[in-house]
């Protein structure tokens, strides 16, 4: 006959193939803690099983079964695929943009205050990263004499740092409604 494959569990320990799981947990009497500990091992034991059932054993038959309620579960190959680029396409569109448009200022002085950034970026006048508001300020008053802009950036700069601003509704109304004045250009 050749090699015979043997297994000698029975042969050396005759318990571990008599005992089953149930007849070693009923024989055990612990204290409660022992208890929960023994439980835990089953969850994990469950768990283990779920993942099997559901990852592991990932069929075309579980495929269709997961389709099935979407109206999926007719289509061919080719559709399925095409229904998915299209989605996949969909999607990386729909992130792109939120990239593109960047994350929206939520403090409403800042992005009033950004907003007057930009105008005066326009015209060739914007503000250094490493610059102050005042700092900004004066060095566009020196290109552009606007003395409006530097009260401006000191109520700014009082409101943001200092805390000391006793109308935010109308700092924030002016910063909007501040255009830059018609100066000497840069």
């Amino acid at each position: 006959r050749g090699w015979v494959r043997v297994d000698p569990t029975a042969a050396v320990a005759p318990e571990r193939i008599l005992d089953t799981l149930d007849d070693r947990l009923q024989a055990r009497t612990g204290t409660p803690l022992q208890q929960r500990w023994l439980q835990l091992g089953q969850m994990g034991d469950w768990l283990r099983r779920g993942w099997n059932d559901l990852v592991l054993s990932f069929d075309a038959r579980r495929q269709q079964q997961l389709l099935k309620p979407f109206g999926l579960d007719d289509l061919g190959p080719a559709q399925l695929v095409t229904g998915f680029v299209v989605a996949a396409l969909l999607a990386l569109a729909w992130m792109a943009w939120l990239l593109a448009r960047g994350e929206r200022e939520r403090d409403p002085l800042l992005r009033a205050w950004h907003r007057l950034g930009r105008r005066y970026a326009r015209l060739g006048l914007a503000r250094a990263p490493h610059e102050t508001a005042r700092d900004w300020s004066r060095r566009v008053h020196a290109q552009r004499p606007d003395p409006a802009l530097l009260a401006l950036s000191q109520r700014f700069a009082d409101a943001r740092y200092a805390g000391t601003c006793t109308d935010l509704a109308s700092l924030l109304r002016d910063l909007r409604r501040h255009r830059p004045t018609s100066g000497a250009s840069p």
